[in-house]
């Protein structure tokens, strides 16, 4: 008996924000029923209060994607269509030095989708990036390289002093920790930048120096990332450069399925073209790529117990860690090692 199938397709995690916040704010505003102040609930009000009479701000940066902490003007940042425009204009204003750094998820997307290898289509999405106008297009995985080495530094830091560390590869998680716990969970975030903003520091800061093209015109910055969710951090002040965004555009992997059918279909027809080697990224057959073996949200964890295995225990632990599944269902799994460590026999890493 055959078994039917039903498929979705063009889901991303984005949720638009409705009109009205579901979290009051400064006190201007407050629910008029009996529910709990920003439940679901709680419908919000216009209502005069005294308690606090100054202007509140909600800014791009503030969102958690909750469905509702962002005015309707902003949502057009996060519109896929005007995505795709800004990333084409910036491509292909003359007037600016345009630099594009591919993350490898996004890569693995496309590939996927087109029925490519993950060199192959790389290579194939640098000839598109240039033909848009673009100056140099890089692997993110070199900047990612760096973002584990700083992370893993931070953590020996914090090791002596028996302090601990939280990062994840997700922007709403850290906004949601910013906004919702308390300073001693807050404390605990990590202060190394995500791939996506050391690619970007790199190129506007050091690109000038070492391409003579990035000194006469202005560097502009676009990543293709795989999750709605890098186009809230990139707004994030604290990764501003001489007071802008030192991403300027940020498009996902759907997003470059778009431009592919509009302009370039089919995938396989496009030639290949190298990607750029200026920060001492050797690509040869993209061997960055194996950074996709770590343990998710970025290989933070496999990573940085690597290297405290080595570091504090003289252990290099093997490749790779296998994979077991706990509890009911196959989103949660570990890995699991048994070391012959001084102070421990085991490292739990969960993912």
């Amino acid at each position: 008996m055959g078994q039917g199938t039903v498929k979705l397709n063009e889901l991303n995690d984005f949720l638009r924000p409705s009109d009205a916040c579901v979290l009051p704010v400064g006190g201007g505003m407050r629910a008029t029923l009996e529910a709990k102040p920003g439940s679901f609930a709680s419908p919000m009000y216009g209502k005069h209060s005294e308690e606090n009479s100054k202007i509140t701000r909600v800014t791009l940066s503030d969102c958690i994607t909750c469905s509702g902490c962002v005015t309707s003007a902003e949502t057009i940042l996060l519109d896929s269509s005007e995505a795709v425009r800004a990333f084409e204009r910036g491509c292909s204003d003359e007037t600016q030095f345009a630099v594009v750094g591919l993350s490898q998820q996004a890569a693995a997307s496309v590939a996927e989708k087109h029925g490519l290898g993950l060199v192959e289509t790389y290579e194939k999405l640098c000839t598109i990036f240039k033909e848009l106008g673009a100056s140099k297009v890089y692997d993110v995985s070199f900047a990612r390289r760096i973002c584990l080495l700083e992370h893993v530094a931070e953590v020996f830091t914090s090791f002596e002093k028996q302090q601990s560390v939280i990062t994840s590869a997700c922007p709403g998680f850290v906004s949601y920790v910013e906004k919702r716990q308390g300073p001693e969970v807050i404390s605990k975030l990590s202060k190394v930048k995500s791939p996506q903003a050391i690619l970007a520091t790199l190129a506007k800061r050091l690109l000038p120096s070492v391409a003579e093209d990035a000194q006469r015109r202005k560097v502009w910055v676009a990543t293709v990332m795989p999750c709605h969710d890098k186009k809230l951090e990139a707004a994030r002040p604290e990764l501003e450069y001489q007071e802008k965004p030192e991403v300027d555009s940020v498009i996902t992997s759907d997003e470059l399925n778009s431009i592919i059918i509009k302009s370039f279909s089919p995938l396989s027809t496009v030639r290949r073209t190298k990607l750029d080697e200026d920060f001492g990224d050797d690509h040869g057959d993209l061997g960055s790529v194996y950074l996709g073996e770590l343990v998710g949200s970025g290989g933070y964890l496999e990573f940085t117990v690597r290297a405290v295995a080595e570091k504090y225990f003289g252990y290099k632990l093997p490749e790779p860690l296998q994979f077991k599944a706990i509890g009911r269902g196959s989103d949660f799994k570990v890995r699991e090692r048994n070391c012959d460590f001084r102070r421990s026999s085991r490292i739990p890493l969960l993912s």
